[in-house]
């Protein structure tokens, strides 16, 4: 239930205008409402929900340094100057 409650706080306009606020270096050209609601858009689609849920329930995004060897494919991870 704890994870279900956390997905769908991710849909909300709350938070979705607040990540919009944190992840613009240039917030007065970037960070518009448009922004936020095309960002929100994805947690629409079909499956969307269920996924996250899954996603949270199989320990996310913990630990993530541990989880790199295990990737297989060619990766290209770009990180802007600015990128929090």
């Amino acid at each position: 239930p704890l994870a279900a409650l956390g997905v769908a706080l991710l849909r909300t306009v709350w938070l979705r205008s607040r990540a919009n606020q944190l992840a613009y270096y240039d917030k007065a050209t970037w960070a518009t409402d448009d922004a936020w609601r095309v960002g929100r858009l994805n947690t629409f689609l079909p499956g969307w929900f269920e996924a996250n849920v899954a996603f949270i329930q199989s320990g996310g995004y913990f630990m993530p340094e541990q989880r790199i060897q295990q990737i297989q494919q060619p990766v290209l991870l770009l990180w802007g100057r600015h990128d929090e």
